[in-house]
């Protein structure tokens, strides 16, 4: 039977005010003061610990692992539930297994390149989903003339300005940078725009320029 062990802090509301543990672990683990901490797509449960005269802070699935900060495996949640901290639910993972059990998430949309209405599943992690199938992906991206690829091109036209990267542009247009990406070498190769001869930044990003 799992026991509730509670949390402080500012991201304590919700269902997001406890942690679950085993009965096994309640008594031990309640001894701290836990507070709920915010971490990329769940919470987790965490403390302050001084006893090395420096602060430092513990994850309590670590915790019960046996995990300190010199491990370098990671602690999964099977069931992506960051405050489950019952032992079933908890197994130490290299980084990519962890990978490997990725949040799925249903979404539904309608495909900006054919116009039907789609639901799939996929992993939460990685970028929109803006189209119902990889040849719509393909054919929006394939370059400049296509309905997609036009309306990026055109927005890329009217952002451009002075020596800008990909990256640059995107943040102009409020767009994603592979969008951008899809849509430059056709219109390097209209001519509507220029490849500046040289790379910007970290060596590695080309830079373009209005023609």
């Amino acid at each position: 039977m799992a026991q509730r062990i509670e949390l402080g802090g500012k991201y304590a509301v919700g269902d997001h005010h406890y942690a679950l543990v085993d009965d096994a672990d309640f008594t031990w683990l309640n001894a701290w003061r836990w507070h709920a901490k915010r971490g990329r797509r769940t919470y987790y449960a965490r403390r302050v610990d001084y006893s090395t005269g420096r602060k430092a802070q513990v994850f309590m699935h670590r915790e019960i692992l046996g995990m300190g900060k010199q491990d370098l495996l990671q602690v999964d949640h099977t069931d992506h539930n960051g405050l489950n901290n019952q032992r079933h639910n908890l197994r130490k993972v290299t980084q990519r297994e962890n990978a490997n059990n990725p949040l799925l998430i249903e979404i539904t949309g309608t495909c900006e390149q054919c116009g039907k209405k789609f639901a799939m599943v996929r992993p939460a992690k990685g970028m929109p989903t803006r189209f119902c199938s990889a040849p719509c992906t393909q054919l929006a991206g394939r370059s400049a003339d296509s309905r997609v690829g036009r309306k990026v091109a055109a927005r890329v036209l009217d952002h451009l300005s002075g020596h800008m990267t990909a990256k640059e542009i995107a943040a102009a247009c409020g767009i994603h940078v592979v969008s951008v990406w899809r849509v430059l070498p056709s219109l390097v190769k209209a001519k509507r725009i220029c490849l500046i001869s040289g790379r910007k930044g970290d060596g590695r990003e080309f830079i373009y320029s209005s023609s």
